[in-house]
């Protein structure tokens, strides 16, 4: 009776894990994975209303509405707020597949003429991208709440990024680029390392 019962909680137990869609050893850019939001943050309410807008004016869902296969991820780049116009990258990934779109700037996120552009393979080819990113271990960046920003500038740029991939999702937003004291902060300093390194990949302008 109690080899049956062992039997049967390690059935259960594979079938939990097969059940997840989820493969463990994929989740995350080059495999690093990363710690899912458990709660939203302050600022997000606000952020999201706008690049919602602009993504289904440009006929894309928002990130967290996204259905991904267990091999699947989506990495969303917003660049811009407060007085600048909107504008960024996204990075899909699906199975062995890499795509980017470049998300056009706008003043009016709902403008209908706000395209989003399917762009051509980065100039380094994209197992080097990813591995590059993977390095400067993007989807880890803390949000700059995490690392005591205040939030008083209100007249600069914000980049804020979305992930989502089989092991959940995640978004941190970080500003400060070009503000004495904020800018030498690490985080702040390699986001403009990952935006310069898109940048030239794609030949587009993010920062």
């Amino acid at each position: 009776m109690k080899s049956y019962l062992k039997r049967m909680v390690v059935l259960l137990a594979l079938v939990a894990v097969a059940g997840c869609g989820c493969d463990r050893n994929y989740c995350g850019v080059g495999n690093s994975g990363f710690t899912p939001d458990r709660k939203q943050k302050k600022w997000e309410k606000n952020v999201f209303n706008i690049t919602t807008e602009r993504a289904l004016a440009g006929g894309q869902k928002p990130v967290r509405d996204l259905n991904l296969t267990n091999d699947s991820e989506e990495i969303r780049i917003w660049v811009g707020f407060n007085a600048y116009p909107l504008k960024g990258i996204i990075l899909r990934k699906e199975g062995s597949s890499s795509t980017a779109y470049y998300i056009s700037p706008v003043q009016n996120y709902s403008d209908p003429e706000a395209n989003i552009i399917e762009l051509e393979s980065p100039k380094s080819g994209w197992n080097r991208l990813w591995e590059n990113l993977e390095t400067l271990d993007l989807i880890n960046l803390p949000d700059a709440e995490e690392i005591g920003m205040e939030d008083n500038y209100i007249d600069d740029v914000n980049i804020v990024v979305e992930v989502k991939n089989c092991a959940g999702y995640r978004t941190f937003r970080l500003f400060g680029f070009d503000i004495p004291g904020e800018s030498s902060r690490e985080p702040v300093q390699r986001m403009l390392k990952i935006s310069n390194l898109l940048s030239e990949e794609f030949d587009v302008r993010l920062l």
